[in-house]
């Protein structure tokens, strides 16, 4: 286009002039083009070649008016051109394909640089505006500092529409030398492997994506994508250079090009018939397609296209295998071969004892395998092999954005690198852990804690882990203390989370860490077992309990940090799942504490507030506020309000009937939850665990909730199973009815025990029982650690309620044949123990039992 006519224009409307001019030759080109191709006169290949002609055109007249205006403004003049990258850089041009475009320069800023990328900015949207067509463009200097995987892509198949072309030489120059040709290789395999989920790993589909499917348009740009940088070639043929280095034969290439041309030939037609950017080939375009190019019928397009995707998938695939076959070199001591990395025998021996570990680097990064050849090596230099900086720095790259470093970690052990890395774990592989709960060596443990965070981030255990895992500021704080939590046990430390906590804090000198994260990875070794134990032995109800450890933790980094640790310990103890309930509880106490931190509770009116809102949802609203005020303000905050309003439901039944009783099963279905209104009684909880026990049930968790109205009102909330399994619906019954008796009085413990032939007494072993008046402003907090058995719970609530003590809530966990137990208790008139009254209901508890 001749620009100088447009200067006969005034100055202010040369712009519009060139805008309208511009645009109308783009929509009056596309239409007759797309027209002539319908009515047969123009090949529809034909139709790529016309496009990207119009196209560079276009673009190279913007670029023209803006350097001349810029001129004309006084600047001093800067270099710089215009290139084509992506499909439109490699003439491949569907008829609504995108556009992409980058200026390029050799300088960031200047006058007139920045004149002319505005008005070229402001050109290109309002020329391409209304056209259906996708237009990107950006800006970048000729050094290339940082570009992403898919601009790196796009930058492949670059050419110079105008300008500089020593600019645009000087761009390609610095692209080559900095490609990285190991990542780019791996990250267009990966790319592909995850397009393959998304669109078929066949090329056998009904309908399939012309361009992502199996033996789409992908599969052979990924093809000549590897295969141009894997031998350096800034413009690339595959006809020519793939010929002349044997990696296909002829008649291979020769399919090859004819599939490609035929799936480039049906895309195009696709877009005109649907006048947009359409990839899929449903059903209704494939008779409309058959139609246009004379075949019999849709059938037997779909035969060849099937071929040709076909062809594209296999050929293209052996073409990428043979070329990792052969090889090329990654760095002076590694090459990949296959899916091997080998050992290079001509590399410095001095480089090669401090970057060896470099090779589970790119093991981590592009999931390949060590060579025989390289574990030898590995195990024949391993007394030599002398970290520094820069290999610990790897390290910790490979526990923070590396994939499988449960493997990679296991495969450092069996090559006795390990150590090396981290001297202080030296015979941790070999070392069982005191602790019954344990099923592995504390090594093993540590790598199936490690695969199970892996599994959190992958969103194996559902989308809510995941979220909290990915939602953390830097991961490699969680897998650090994974690797150190239990390193302290190789010494038999009694205290092992804090002696762990030192041994990390002294290796962590050896590293670039920074003091944040050596503080954090610090605080979680330190307290990696009190999520655990607070929500297994604490009361989560008790507003005493969150706040205090909420104020352990002190923000939600670190709260989500020791939940998912905890979380993960759980699971890497043994092959068996930990029992539902203590996730539940693990869960409980996430939930709550992260509240307690985002959202103090405010307890401003907060019984008169509650009453509002709770009555509107039940009957005899003036018999409820008597419940209400006597309810405990724990109790208020801390259960949810449609909970509380079933609970004051089951009340309200009391009057004219007997204690009630309600099954429900957990959401998953693990557990059940039996809710239980009745008038106090003495030894409540000791009759119902005496009912249950009778009944083969086992109780996870007990908790009681008391109304100081008169008489006093008890909901007894307990979490139990049968045989590891929900309570069935016969069973429950049958439960309900000895729970109604026993509770009203009219049938005797002892003797419902005899019936279901159950020891009424019998010894239990105990390991350890203690006494904290600590724990909570309002109860004293009984532990009792003991051999666990079928029953305990009834005993030991025997004893308790015997001695004339009043239990308020009882947490019970299990493992492996160990039962630890807390019970709060008070006295008569609701008071705590003195600590002498302690000391004397400890030796009476364990003379009774």
């Amino acid at each position: 286009m001749e620009l100088d006519f447009y200067y006969e224009k005034d100055k202010k409307e040369r712009e519009s002039f060139v805008i309208y001019h511009l645009r109308d030759r783009l929509l009056y080109g596309r239409k007759i083009l797309f027209e002539r191709t319908i009515c047969g006169f123009i090949d529809p290949l034909e139709v790529e070649s016309y496009l990207n002609k119009l196209y560079r055109e276009v673009c190279s007249d913007i670029l023209k008016f803006c350097i001349i205006e810029a001129r004309e403004e006084g600047f001093p003049e800067e270099d710089i051109c215009i290139a084509a990258v992506g499909g439109f850089g490699r003439c491949e041009m569907a008829p609504y394909s995108d556009i992409d475009l980058v200026f390029l320069s050799q300088n960031e800023e200047g006058p007139f640089l920045d004149n002319v990328l505005k008005r070229g900015y402001r050109l290109l949207s309002d020329i391409f505006f209304g056209i259906d067509l996708e237009v990107g463009y950006s800006f970048r200097t000729t050094e290339i500092k940082h570009i992403d995987h898919i601009t790196r892509t796009s930058f492949l198949d670059s050419n110079i529409i105008s300008g500089d072309n020593n600019i645009f030489q000087e761009f390609k120059r610095n692209f080559w030398n900095r490609l990285n040709l190991t990542e780019f290789i791996f990250a267009k395999l990966s790319e592909r492997e995850i397009a393959s989920q998304k669109f078929g790993d066949n090329p056998y589909l009904l309908s399939p994506n012309l361009k992502e499917c199996k033996g789409g348009l992908r599969d052979y740009h990924t093809f000549k994508w590897i295969f141009q940088s894997r031998f350096a070639l800034p413009n690339c043929s595959i006809i020519k250079d793939v010929e002349d280095t044997n990696i296909l034969d002829k008649n291979d290439i020769d399919k090859l090009e004819s599939s490609y041309r035929f799936l480039r030939k049906i895309r195009i037609l696709l877009h005109i018939m649907a006048r947009k950017r359409q990839d899929y080939l449903s059903k209704n375009y494939q008779s409309r397609l058959a139609e246009f190019l004379g075949y019999k019928n849709s059938v037997e397009f779909m035969k060849e296209l099937i071929y040709c995707l076909e062809n594209i998938s296999e050929i293209s695939n052996r073409g990428i295998k043979k070329i990792l076959q052969e090889g090329f070199q990654i760095s002076s001591c590694f090459s990949i071969k296959g899916n091997n990395i080998t050992y290079q025998y001509d590399s410095p021996i001095q480089i090669f004892r401090f970057d060896f570990i470099r090779a589970f680097e790119y093991k981590s990064l592009y999931d390949l395998e060590l060579s025989i050849n390289l574990e030898e090596e590995l195990i024949k230099q391993r007394s030599k092999l002398r970290p520094n900086d820069e290999t610990m720095n790897v390290f910790l790259k490979i526990l923070k954005n590396g994939k499988n470093k449960a493997s990679i970690l296991r495969k450092m052990q069996y090559l006795g690198l390990f150590e090396i890395l981290i001297p202080e774990s030296r015979g941790i592989f070999y070392t069982l852990p005191e602790d019954p709960m344990h099923e592995f060596t504390i090594g093993e443990h540590t790598m199936v804690m490690i695969e199970t965070l892996e599994m959190f981030e992958r969103g194996d255990f559902g989308q809510e882990i995941a979220e909290i895992f990915n939602s953390l500021s830097d991961p490699l704080t969680l897998y650090l203390a994974a690797l150190f939590h239990d390193i302290a046990k190789l010494k038999n430390s009694e205290n092992h989370d804090i002696e762990g906590a030192k041994i990390f804090s002294n290796w962590a000198k050896k590293t670039k860490l920074d003091k944040n994260t050596i503080n954090n990875v610090n605080f979680i070794i330190a307290n990696h077992l009190q999520m655990v134990r607070t929500s297994r032995l604490r009361d989560l109800h008790r507003e005493e309990t969150i706040e205090e450890f909420a104020q352990l933790v002190s923000d939600t980094e670190r709260l989500k940090n020791l939940y998912l640790i905890s979380y993960a310990d759980l699971y890497s103890l043994s092959k068996k799942k930990p029992s539902p309930i203590s996730i539940y509880q693990l869960n409980e106490l996430f939930k709550k504490s992260q509240s307690n931190l985002l959202k103090p509770i405010s307890k401003t009116n907060f019984k008169d507030v509650f009453k509002r809102n709770i009555k509107k949802s039940l009957p005899n609203k003036d018999e409820i506020n008597l419940y209400i005020d006597n309810m405990p303000a724990t109790y208020l905050m801390n259960i949810p309000q449609d909970i509380i309003a079933f609970h004051l439901d089951l009340i309200s039944r009391l009057k004219n009937e007997t204690p009630q009783v309600y099954f429900e099963e957990s959401i998953n279905k693990d557990f059940s939850k039996v809710t239980i209104a009745t008038y106090e009684i003495e030894g409540l909880l000791w009759k119902i665990a005496a009912v249950f026990y009778g009944h083969n049930l086992d109780i996870h968790t007990a908790e009681l909730y008391k109304f100081s109205t008169e008489p006093p009102v008890v909901i007894n909330e307990i979490w139990t199973t049968f045989k590891n399994r929900p309570v069935p619906e016969f069973l429950a019954q049958s439960i309900k009815k000895d729970l109604s008796d026993t509770l009203s009085l009219k049938k005797d413990i002892f003797e419902l025990l005899r019936e279901k032939n159950k020891d009424i007494e019998f010894p239990v072993k105990l390991f350890n029982v203690n006494c904290l008046n600590n724990i909570s402003p309002k109860s004293t907090v009984i532990e009792i650690i003991a051999e666990d058995r079928h029953g305990l719970l009834y005993r030991l609530t025997q004893t308790l309620s015997s001695l004339g003590l009043y239990i308020q809530t009882a947490k019970i966990s299990t493992w492996e044949g160990r039962a630890e137990d807390a019970f709060y208790i008070t006295k008569e008139n609701n008071l705590k123990l003195s600590d002498q009254e302690c000391q004397e209901y400890l030796k009476k508890i364990i003379y009774h039992i």
